[in-house]
C-alpha cells in the first residue's frame, strides 16, 4: 500500500508541474522573456534552448542562436528576440523538415 501510494504520488508530478508552469507564465514573461533577469530561465526560452540543442551544438544553426542570444542577454534587449522554428512555420512547404533561427527586429519610426 506504501509503495502503491508513492507511485500514485509520483504520476501525479507532470500534471502538478504542467499547472505550476501555468500559473507562473505571468511571472515567467516578466522575469525571463523581458531581459531584467537573463538567470531566470522561463518556460519560453527553455524551450527554444531545447530546439536549438537540437540542431547540433557544431551545427552553424546552434552558433548562430547562441551568439544572438548572447548579444541579446549581455545588452538586454527587450524589443529583440531570437528563435529556432521550423521552416515550414515561416515558408508555405508544410513538408520541409529544416529548422531555421529566426531574428526579430524591431522596425525604426521613419516616417
Amino acid at each position: 500500500e506504501e509503495l502503491t501510494k508513492k507511485r500514485d504520488f509520483l504520476k501525479q508530478i507532470p500534471s502538478k508541474l504542467k499547472g505550476v508552469e501555468q500559473s507562473t507564465a505571468g511571472l515567467q514573461s516578466f522575469f525571463g522573456d523581458s531581459g531584467r533577469s537573463t538567470k531566470f530561465i522561463g518556460s519560453k526560452r527553455q524551450e527554444r534552448i531545447t530546439r536549438a540543442l537540437n540542431l547540433g551544438t557544431s551545427s552553424p544553426l546552434y552558433v548562430l542562436y547562441t551568439q544572438f542570444q548572447s548579444y541579446m542577454d549581455a545588452f538586454e534587449l527587450e524589443d529583440v528576440s531570437v528563435n529556432v522554428v521550423p521552416y515550414s512555420t515561416i515558408s508555405k512547404n508544410e513538408k520541409d523538415t529544416t529548422w531555421v533561427v529566426v531574428l526579430y527586429l524591431p522596425l525604426p519610426d521613419v516616417v
